[in-house]
């Protein structure tokens, strides 16, 4: 019990508590002013500039449609509209270096790029294919199966399609020439440019030449095309990492 109720039994004499203040919300976290946040108004629509414009320019509250690195968004939310003259854009002719026909198209372009070569030349990248003469064709090139005509055909599809050698033996001129495999191609290519190196410095060791091996490569893409065409039942009789040994 409390001390009063025991007080108030006992017939004591009670004084009356004193009254405590009521808790309000002010006196506990205070008074609290609103205060207006100012305007800037240093930022003005410019003229001409419409509403929706310049609310999406000046908003703080802009949402990036693409992955950035800041969390509000835009890394700079306003705009920073400066006063210098926009630089001026003309519909001109251009031509690429890369291209040997001489082509002309047109398209925009700052005016102070008049003149200038197309930026995408850079990535016109070639491999440097070898050339040959016809001495050196007889003294170390020549091989049996392969006319100087038909190795003439090879290289220059070489050079077009920058030794990609599926599309070259299905660009290789069968009407010609006989149908060769990639494979073989390949070690035509390759034997010529080993043999024209070592022609052209003698000081080249064998670790520097391209190794090819056509025979090995032929029989390792049978063996992927065997394991490939492998009926349901072969497959459910083996582990999908072990190979048959009637497939090697």
């Amino acid at each position: 019990m409390a001390d009063q109720d025991i007080k108030e039994i006992l017939d004591i004499d009670v004084k009356e508590p004193p009254k405590t203040p009521q808790l309000t919300k002010e006196a506990i976290i205070g008074s609290v002013k609103k205060t207006k946040k100012s305007t800037d108004v240093g930022l003005r629509r410019p003229s001409g500039m419409n509403r929706e414009v310049y609310a999406l320019l000046y908003s703080d509250h802009s949402t990036s449609l693409i992955p950035t690195d800041s969390g509000s968004g835009y890394r700079h939310p306003k705009a920073r509209l400066g006063r210098k003259h926009v630089r001026p854009w003309k519909w001109m002719p251009f031509t690429n270096s890369a291209r040997e026909d001489e082509l002309v198209l047109y398209h925009w372009r700052r005016t102070t790029e008049e003149g200038k070569d197309y930026p995408f030349v850079q990535f016109n990248k070639k491999l440097p294919i070898p050339t040959y003469t016809d001495e050196e064709y007889t003294s170390v090139l020549q091989e049996t199966g392969w006319s100087k005509l038909e190795t003439d055909h090879l290289f220059e599809l070489c050079r077009q399609f920058d030794l990609r050698f599926v599309i070259i033996q299905d660009r290789f001129d069968t009407e010609k020439f006989q149908k060769r495999s990639v494979e073989d191609l390949k070690a035509r290519y390759y034997s010529v440019y080993n043999r024209l190196l070592k022609l052209r410095d003698p000081s080249v060791e064998d670790s520097q030449l391209i190794s090819y091996d056509a025979p090995h490569e032929t029989k390792r893409k049978a063996q992927l095309e065997r394991l490939f065409n492998r009926t349901k039942e072969q497959v459910s009789h083996y582990s999908l990492y072990r190979v048959p040994i009637e497939l090697l």
